[in-house]
């Protein structure tokens, strides 16, 4: 993805592994929030070695970083909410052994 100005903070690679995170977390019914996802990135980034201007204190992406992610995937995130105890005790041996699989 081609920019003119500023460079992107962590390269599009990246990028995409955190994306493919936040899916894979969510196909396991652990959806996270924007606080979540941007201790994540800043993992990441720290882990890759890459300078950053992200907060070293709360050790957390910024919600300018989170916004630009949003617009160039075209992405969103939903509030995590309890489960209801219908749902939970509906649940049988066929999910749970296709949720474990997927563990």
């Amino acid at each position: 993805m081609t920019k003119i100005g500023k460079p992107f903070i962590m390269p599009p690679d990246i990028e995409i592994k955190i994306l493919n995170y936040i899916i894979s977390k969510k196909g396991l019914g652990f959806g996270l929030t924007v606080n979540q996802v941007g201790s994540v990135a800043f993992k990441f980034v720290e882990a890759a070695e890459i300078n950053h201007p992200f907060n070293r204190e709360s050790q957390m992406g910024g919600w300018y970083w989170w916004d630009k992610l949003k617009e160039r995937y075209n992405m969103s995130l939903r509030t995590p909410q309890n489960i209801s105890m219908c749902r939970a005790s509906t649940a049988n041996k066929t999910l749970l052994s296709d949720f474990h699989y997927k563990v």
